[in-house]
């Protein structure tokens, strides 16, 4: 009896062996499998490029792509945001797998990561294989010199088209501002992502007197999307004749831009207590110049509308010729263009005719392309007849551009100081929590002021040639306890003009544009050599564990 009992335990005991055995060489086959089964891993970090601080809520898009360039982009994959998982700034997740993929048969997605404030990315990630994760590093900057172009303004009378304005009769003033960012590299833009690829831009109206008094001025803000134009209308009523100048100017004041200046544009005209009898007149409109991004060496195509024509007293008109003088001005006022030009008479006295010229800068910087226009006719002999002129503020981007870098920190601690507001040139920024503020900058020599609250501002000058980090540091203000009561400071003054010598330029993915760094072809395929190495380290670490177990049961 008790023989056979140690028969049958025998019996059992080769069975266990037998499906352990079973179960090992189920695992060896599964274990490959199940790796093979895992598709590209990948776990991405997010840091501000100028603070190395991490950034949070960061937002990651996928979509599939049809072709290998990401022109035709399909279903989306995944939309994940940083402030789910931990730590903050970092996102991890996996690429679809596919059995079929190989380094000659390559899976394609159009890969978006969004922070607030900051350029968007963008990649053409290129897949294959299977099992691996990868790991990577993503800077975010903003952009630096930001500038919107405004061009095409118009003075009309909305009430008798192509006439001068007139007193007591609505005013219509009309411009285009185009966005400070350009180049969109995926045209392909995710539905409610549009503000990241939008400048916020404000556009202000003003209206000066002869005396140079404002006597009217408004302010509208939009989100221009990237590579496109915003037109902006303005009315205004004038309750007295006499020459105004109308300016409009835009200041691009989105959070991704670091930096920024102003562009404007200009017009001069003559509000008549009447309608013109027995008089001339001349209305230049329309004025603009492209490439609205233009550099160095580049022609440039000025275009603009113009109309003279002699009213008799029936307020009928007839179109005659205007006698038309460009000319175009550097930072410095020196003349770098000009020509005298007459200009045949309109088809009919309703309709404006457009007139273009073209000229190329030799050196970068700020321009003023001015066109006056007056009628000339026998008609107008002895007949009041006044000029109208059309001013155009224009950037030219210089062939070599330099970062100028400003690091603004506490004289008494040493410790950076955010939020100083910087003026260099004509540009204008403010620090970071690391105490900098970065501008983009043609070669020449430029007056810059540091100013912030509680602190005595500083300024000074630099000559630009390479580039150059500039340090700062600013002194703070004791308060005084036996004064009145009353508190002051030192703070911000500006006197920089319109134009000024050597105004910086802008060049890269921060010249004013910001969505869409250079885009990047990633190739993520698999490493073959790591994942037989830990498949077989899982394999024999089983075994070992099951090998020990049977030890334990035969003991």
């Amino acid at each position: 009896m008790e023989e056979m009992e140690q028969i049958q335990e025998i019996k059992m005991e080769n069975k266990f062996k037998n499906k352990i055995f079973a179960g090992i060489l189920a695992l060896a086959i599964i274990i490959p499998v199940v790796l093979a089964l895992t598709g590209v891993i990948q776990v991405d970090s997010f840091y501000d490029s100028s603070t190395n601080a991490g950034l949070t809520n960061v937002e990651s898009l996928l979509f599939n792509c049809a072709d290998s360039s990401c022109t035709n982009i399909g279903s989306q994959v995944h939309d994940l945001n940083s402030n789910t998982e931990s730590p903050e700034n970092q996102i991890t997740f996996e690429y679809p797998y596919n059995p079929s993929s190989t380094s000659n048969n390559r899976d394609y997605y159009a890969h978006y990561v969004f922070a607030q404030c900051y350029i968007p990315k963008e990649y053409v990630e290129s897949i294959w294989g299977y099992g691996v994760t990868l790991n990577y590093d993503y800077n975010f900057d903003k952009a630096t010199s930001c500038h919107s172009p405004i061009d095409s303004f118009s003075v009309t009378n909305s009430n008798y088209a192509n006439e001068p304005v007139v007193v007591s009769l609505i005013a219509q003033l009309e411009a285009d501002a185009h966005s400070a960012f350009t180049n969109l590299l995926l045209a392909f833009v995710p539905s409610g992502f549009e503000d990241y690829y939008s400048a916020e831009t404000t556009i202000t109206l003003e209206i000066l007197d002869e005396n140079e008094n404002v006597v009217y001025t408004e302010s509208k803000t939009y989100e221009i999307l990237q590579d496109t134009v915003q037109n902006v209308e303005f009315t205004w009523t004038p309750t007295s004749e006499g020459d105004y100048t109308a300016k409009v100017k835009t200041d691009v004041i989105d959070c991704q831009c670091e930096s920024s200046f102003e562009q404007q544009s200009e017009k001069q005209f003559v509000v008549w207590e009447e309608r013109p009898q027995n008089q001339c007149y001349t209305i230049i409109n329309d004025l603009e110049a492209t490439p609205e991004f233009a550099t160095q060496g580049d022609t440039i195509n000025v275009n603009f509308n113009k109309i003279s024509n002699y009213a008799d007293n029936n307020y009928d008109k007839t179109a005659i010729t205007t006698n038309a003088t460009y000319e175009i001005t550097d930072n410095n006022g020196n003349v770098v263009y000009s020509d005298n030009v007459l200009l045949s008479a309109n088809a009919n006295p309703v309709d404006s005719k457009n007139i273009e010229f073209s000229w190329t800068p030799d050196f970068g910087g700020n321009y003023n392309i001015k066109v006056t226009g007056i009628g000339e006719d026998a008609l107008c002999d002895g007949k009041t007849n006044p000029a109208d002129i059309a001013i155009l503020g224009f950037f030219v981007k210089a062939t070599n551009q330099y970062n100028v870098e400003f690091v603004v920190t506490d004289s008494n601690s040493g410790n950076p100081l955010e939020s100083a507001s910087v003026e260099f040139g004509t540009q204008t920024g403010e620090t970071n929590s690391a105490g900098k503020v970065s501008f983009n900058s043609n070669t020449g020599t430029f007056d810059w002021e540091v100013s912030l609250n509680d602190y005595d501002t500083k300024t000074g000058s630099a000559t630009v040639s390479d580039d150059v980090t500039i340090n700062v540091a600013l002194v703070a203000i004791e308060n005084d306890d036996e004064d009145d009561g009353s508190s002051s400071s030192k703070g911000k003054t500006s006197n920089i003009g319109f134009i000024l010598t050597g105004q910086p330029s802008t060049t890269g993915d921060v010249l004013g544009y910001k969505p869409s760094e250079d885009l990047k072809i990633i190739d993520k395929g698999i490493n073959w050599n790591s994942v037989l190495v830990w498949s077989l380290l899982l394999e024999l670490l089983l075994i070992l564990v099951i090998v020990f177990i049977i030890a334990r049961r035969s003991i």
